[in-house]
């Protein structure tokens, strides 16, 4: 442990300057499209919620679908790339409106059941000049103002509708409104207008102002759902894992913890010897006592011993406590030697058990017959 200790030190340190450095350093811009009220990235949407306190009393934010709007007194801010409800929140959205909620939807493409419901329709904006760096937007009252390209999308065709007012154009309604008896439906297809982004640049603000003015007083909900879908619920886990110097720091947390358990337990854990499998002593005990009866040429004291080690090995593997011919026909299913094989071997072995004397030559027959057995 002593030697180990400057290595821990040091490695703690690295660890803690390396935590301090990517926590301070400087973030790069984050370009993706949030709509998120504490995103201060340039599609994200903190200043818009900020300011909605110039135009409402109160405001909420909401993760909950427009059937599950119903309920309450707000109006309605929806912001979102594609907008995209299904047939119960067409049918509360004219739920919500009879109520004399105000319900705004600002979104670069709107689904065609949705338009099809409203009896409206998109056109594609064909610019004949690219060379500038934007468009113009021409609001009502004969202000206008110059947003980016990438702002303008596809803006409503409503060129021959009686029940929609168009309050912004650029090359369509990009801002429109539908009255109903105590509400209005605000439809807007610059949705980027309303980013961090979209009210800093140049005269932007001004369309953002202009829609906003078209909901009434009263307290209003930002809503989420049709961007991010339904939030699960904050924890300080997921707030850690969602800045990038914390994550790295619980990464390379659990990577130091798990190195530390391999390492140490290595090293604590003792060495576990295999013991060596038991040597068949008997058989070489056979071969011993064979080769010394071999030398001195008494062979049949051999051929006995190797007889009566063949038989016990055969009662003991096979459970055969008798051999005779009732039996030789099981012993050859049971150790796969032919019959006649079988019969052949305890023949010599009753030739062997009679004889005054064993040859060499009837030594190795009967060795020969007994190995085809492989009882070794």
């Amino acid at each position: 442990m002593r030697k180990e200790k400057p290595l821990y030190i040091v490695l703690g340190v690295l660890f803690v300057t390396y935590v301090t450095v990517e926590y301070y350093s400087p973030k790069p811009l984050d370009w993706t499209i949030t709509f998120d009220q504490n995103d201060k990235n340039p599609y994200g949407a903190f200043i818009l919620f900020d300011r909605l306190d110039n135009f409402f009393p109160e405001k909420i934010v909401s993760f909950h679908t427009l059937h599950e709007s119903k309920e309450g007194d707000a109006h309605l801010l929806i912001l979102a790339e594609n907008f995209n409800p299904s047939d119960p929140d067409i049918d509360a959205l004219h739920d919500i409106l009879d109520e004399g909620r105000t319900v705004m939807i600002a979104s670069r493409m709107f689904s065609q059941s949705f338009l099809d419901e409203l009896k409206i329709d998109t056109k594609v904006e064909v610019f004949e000049n690219i060379t500038a760096d934007s468009t113009s937007v021409a609001l009502e009252g004969g202000t206008t103002i110059h947003v980016p390209w990438s702002f303008v999308n596809t803006p409503f065709d409503i060129d021959s509708s009686t029940i929609w007012n168009s309050h912004a154009k650029s090359g369509g309604g990009v801002l429109i409104s539908k009255d109903y008896p105590s509400a209005k439906l605000i439809l807007s297809s610059l949705p980027l207008a309303f980013t961090n982004y979209g009210l800093l640049h140049d005269d932007v603000y001004l369309f953002a102002e202009k829609a906003l003015n078209l909901i009434p007083e009263g307290s209003v909900q930002y809503n989420r759902y049709y961007h991010v879908g339904k939030q699960e619920p904050a924890t300080p886990m997921r707030y850690v894992l969602s800045q990038a110097p914390l994550r790295w720091a619980v990464y390379l947390s659990l990577l130091l913890l798990l190195c530390y358990l391999l390492i140490g337990s290595r090293r604590l854990q003792r060495a576990i010897q295999v013991p060596e499998p038991l040597e068949n002593t008997t058989l070489q005990f056979v071969k011993t006592i064979g080769a010394l009866y071999h030398r001195e040429g008494n062979h049949k004291n051999a051929a006995l011993k190797l007889s009566g080690h063949f038989t016990h090995v055969l009662a003991t593997r096979y459970y055969l406590s008798t051999f005779d011919e009732n039996t030789y026909k099981t012993l050859a299913a049971k150790s796969g030697v032919p019959l006649e094989d079988v019969v052949k071997t305890f023949d010599l072995i009753q030739v062997v058990k009679q004889s005054p004397k064993v040859s060499e030559e009837l030594l190795v027959q009967l060795y020969d017959n007994i190995a085809k057995f492989k009882i070794h």
